[in-house]
This record gives structure tokens, sequence and C-alpha cells, in this order.
């Protein structure tokens, strides 16, 4: 065990300094408008983490093997994923949108999300033995139906230019990954199987005290950090302090599969509402995040080609089903602004093409790793698959954008999800 522990964290360090190496090998110059709108993604150390994962394992080294150490490290790198996502979600947004707007953006989300989850419960139930689902095809339409509502507020990516360009995002369309994780928390305890689970002395089962739990997991990190806030002036040692208590409460959630995503984001704007030092804290999460994400990526990469090398789906089967998810996608959103349109009484085919075909993000990467952690579909890797190459898919769509209403977005934005 201490030996397979060792390759394991050699493993994990050859694969950081592979990731800092093509990191620093990028061309300066603009590339392509697909490799750039992949690469803000960060699926380039995904590619690192597979190649390293081969390397290990075809030299005979275990690091392609999963186990608790590569689920406990994803547990830990999604509560700090979803804590940064709550910072983004301030409660003084809200407020500055007028109610009629807030209300359609809600109605259209809300749409698809309900498409794309009735949907793909039929096609789990007629592809489940292709994708090697073994349980819980209701968490996977639930996974499946939270990307379909995230997406990446730069939009487009012009196909005219090298660099991701975008109309501008609409005032409400920040509300898109807050509800996305808001629809993965609060409907989890609903369509995960049941199951019998011990806090200490307390038994936890059914919905209400399952989500009780999922939200002062949460608000004890969220308290956690702004006491640390309050007692700390340097934002650095803040920083740090806050890693470690998403470290800390990612082991509660990983032990009661729970989903430690949403347990960070409750935690992120429950800070965001509460500290005065909202910009200073923001960007040095912003820096830690730069440094998490990537080995996120890598290490989600090496699980998948250990799930691939042991039970190989039909990679037929998984193109098929991400293009139709990326299609499903797109078509359940073309609905749901449709009905937001007619419920304020406008309509405008530019601004639904916009909202259609906008990208997911890397909130939705994280939501497809969320569900490699969760034990009903830990080991069913030909869906886990068949999700990334969606994410992966609408990340690539390249279309034109008028001049008019073209902006450069910084490659490197917060958190990759804003203009």
């Amino acid at each position: 065990m201490a030996q397979t522990t060792l390759q394991s964290v050699i493993g994990l360090s050859l694969l950081a300094a592979l990731g800092l190496l093509v990191a620093s090998f990028r061309r300066k110059a603009s590339l392509p408008a697909v490799l750039e709108s992949l690469r803000i993604g960060r699926w380039h150390y995904l590619v690192c983490g597979c190649a390293t994962a081969y390397f290990l394992s075809a030299q005979g080294h275990p690091f392609h093997q999963s186990g608790s150490l590569q689920r406990s490290l994803l547990a830990i790198g999604l509560t700090w994923v979803g804590f940064r996502a709550g910072l983004d979600f301030d409660l003084r947004q809200l407020r500055t949108l007028q109610k009629s707007t807030l209300t359609a953006e809600l109605l259209r989300l809300t749409v698809t999300f309900l498409l794309v989850f009735t949907l793909c419960i039929a096609l789990s139930t007629t592809l489940g033995e292709q994708l090697a689902i073994q349980s819980g095809a209701s968490v996977v339409a639930l996974i499946a139906a939270s990307i379909a509502v995230s997406a990446r507020l730069t939009g487009f990516i012009s196909i005219l230019a090298g660099r991701p360009t975008s109309p501008p995002a609409g005032p409400a369309a920040f509300a898109a990954n807050p509800l996305a994780l808001c629809f993965l928390g609060l409907l989890f305890p609903a369509v995960a199987p049941d199951e019998i689970r011990y806090l200490g002395p307390f038994l936890i089962v059914g919905y209400g005290p399952t989500l009780v739990v999922l939200l002062a997991l949460g608000l004890l990190i969220g308290i956690t950090v702004d006491f640390t806030l309050r007692a700390h002036r340097d934002a650095l040692r803040c920083t740090i302090l806050a890693l470690a208590a998403c470290a800390a409460f990612s082991g509660p959630s990983l032990q009661l599969n729970l989903p430690s995503i949403f347990i960070g984001f409750v935690g992120g704007v429950w800070v965001i509402n509460t500290t005065v030092r909202k910009r200073e804290f923001t960007e040095r999460a912003e820096f830690a995040s730069n440094l998490i994400e990537p080995l996120l990526m890598g290490l989600f990469g090496a699980l998948l080609v250990q799930g691939l090398t042991t039970s190989a789906p039909d990679p037929a089967t998984i193109i098929v089903v991400a293009i139709s998810l990326a299609l499903l996608r797109g078509v359940s959103r073309t609905v749901g602004e449709a009905a937001s349109d007619l419920s304020v009484r406008k309509s405008s085919a530019r601004l639904i093409s916009e909202f259609t075909w906008r990208p997911m993000g890397r909130n939705s990467t994280a939501i497809v790793l969320q569900a490699a952690v969760l034990p009903v579909t830990f080991e069913d890797t030909g869906v886990l698959a068949a999700l990334l190459l969606a994410v992966a898919l609408s990340q690539a769509i390249v279309l034109p954008v008028k001049g008019e209403v073209r902006h450069r977005t910084r490659a490197d934005s917060t958190h990759g999800e804003h203009a």
C-alpha cells in the first residue's frame, strides 16, 4: 500500500511538471479559434493526465488504478471549484435586475433542464448497457441536465479571429452557472439511490436530512472562511486557510457520497455575501484556481484511462451519445428561449441562436468530474467519457460573430466563465 501511494505521488508530480511544461511552451501568438476555446477549457491538461497514466501503466506502475487517494484529491479539488463558483454569485447582482429579466432567464434555464433531464432518462434506459451504466441512471440524467444549463459567458468563438470573441452576455446570464449547481445539489438527494448514511451517531435517511447535511457542511465552510478573513489580514494566508477548510469538509462529503462541489458552492456564496474583502480575496482565489483546476483535469484524465483500460466501452456509442447530448442541449435551450420570449412578448432569431449555442464552461466539466466521485457512476466510464466529450464538442463549436458585437475576451478570465 505504501509503495502504491508513493508511486501515485510520483505520478501526480510528473503530471504537474508536464502540465507546467505544456503551459510554458504555449505559443504567444493567437491559436486557431477551436484550439483556443479548448485551451481555455484546460483540455490540454486532461490530455497530459491521460498520457501520464498510460505511460506509468505501460511501465508497470499502478497509478492507473483508481483508489481512495485519487478520489480524495478529486473531492478536495471539486470542493474548491464549487467554492470558487460561489464567489461569483453576489446576491447584490439580483437587486440590479428587473424582475421580468430575471424571470425570463430562470424560465429558459428551467425549461432546458427539464427537457434534457427527461430525454436523458429515456436515453439511459435505451443505451444503459452500451454505456456500462451499472446503477443510478437518474443521477446520470441529473448530471447531463446540469451541464446543459451551465454555460460559458464568453459565448461564441469566432471563426474569423484567432482569439475568442463574443456578443455581450445578457444582464441575467450569470444565473446559469449558479442555477446549474443548485439543480445538482438540491435534486441529488431526490434522485440518488436510497442509502443509509451515518454522520457520527446521527442517522441520515431521506431527502430532508440529506439536504440539511449538504447545506450545513457548506455553511460550515463559509463561516470558517469568513472567520479567517476577519482574523487575518494577509490575503495569501487567508487563501491557504480557505483551501484547508475545503479540504477538511470534503472528507464528510466523500464519506457520505454527497456532491462536494455543491457544498463548496454554498460556502462560497456565504463568504462573498458576508465579507467586506471581496475583491482582494477573489483575486487570490482566482490565482489558486489556476493551479488547482489543471491538476484536477489531469487527475481525471488518469482516472479515465484507468476506467477505459479495465472495461472498454464501445467508442461508437460514446461518440453518438456525446453528439446527441450536445444537439439535445441546443434544442432544449432553443425551446427554453422561445418560451421565455413568448412570456415577455419579444422574439429575436439572433438572441435565440446566441443562447442556444453558447458553449458549456468549466463548471460543466467540474460537474462531470463530480459524477466520477459519486459511487453510482464512478465505474461507469462509458457515460463519463460521453459526458466529457459532449462538453468538449460544445466548446469546439465555432460560429461567425457580427463585427458590431465582436468583443475580445480575456483568455484567462475569472474562473473561465466571465466575459
